[in-house]
């Protein structure tokens, strides 16, 4: 279709869509203390220490962006 967007595009959008949900649910207490008790906290924070192509950097930044909100 005409009006269809580039796939890059929509996953750009598709990743700031899910980040964005994702923030917000880790602003309530209950969300970032499960994330502590299955060890998925350390997924985020290997996602901002270790080495990423430059096409997965957007996901360091996000990883980064829930990391500062579950400290907040």
């Amino acid at each position: 279709a005409q009006n269809e967007l580039p796939v890059a595009e929509r996953r750009g959008l598709l990743q700031k869509v899910f980040v964005q949900i994702l923030v917000k649910l880790c602003s309530f207490v209950s969300p970032a203390e499960e994330l502590a008790q299955k060890d998925d906290l350390q997924l985020l924070f290997s996602a901002i220490t270790s080495w990423c192509p430059p096409y997965n950097l957007p996901w360091r930044k996000s990883a980064g962006e829930v990391l500062m909100t579950i400290s907040r």
